[in-house]
């Protein structure tokens, strides 16, 4: 019972540290780190059409550019420090930009419909914009800031 009530403390104390709005906060936290995930995927095992579109190198920048992003978001989010990031959603937006550009070209220029990789991608790339936008300007979360 001792151990579930320390437990249970620790959760609280952890809980208290994550920078308010804490359910927006822990949802962005879960978002770059599957970013990170994924792009560790893409970076072992990239697509087959990116590559013949893109070559290794550029593909796998790609997901490098996400990854690190991702990482730094992630590191950050939790407490608040918005000033890596912004710095980590700017790499992620990067990535993401210049592959929802080969995915406008290749739909653009090959046969059948890239329209729902298009959407998914539109609304990944304008979410991360309007998070870079939320926390543009500060460097601390408000519930985070610190007073000199």
């Amino acid at each position: 019972m001792r151990t579930l009530s320390r437990l249970r403390e620790r959760v609280l104390r952890g809980w208290r540290h994550i920078a308010e709005p804490k359910v927006v906060t822990l949802i962005a936290f879960v978002v770059y780190v599957g970013a990170a995930s994924g792009s560790i995927w893409t970076f072992s095992e990239p697509s087959l059409t990116l590559l013949g579109e893109l070559g290794p190198i550029i593909t796998r920048t790609l997901a490098v550019l996400i990854f690190l992003g991702a990482l730094m978001a992630a590191a950050a989010a939790l407490p608040g420090y918005w000033a890596l990031e912004r710095i980590g959603v700017a790499f992620m937006l990067l990535g993401l930009t210049g592959y929802f550009g080969v995915v406008v070209y290749m739909h653009a220029t090959s046969e059948g419909s890239r329209a729902q990789q298009l959407t998914g991608l539109f609304i990944g790339v304008g979410l991360l914009a309007a998070q870079l936008a939320r926390i543009w300007g500060q460097d601390w979360a408000p519930s985070k800031a610190r007073i000199t």
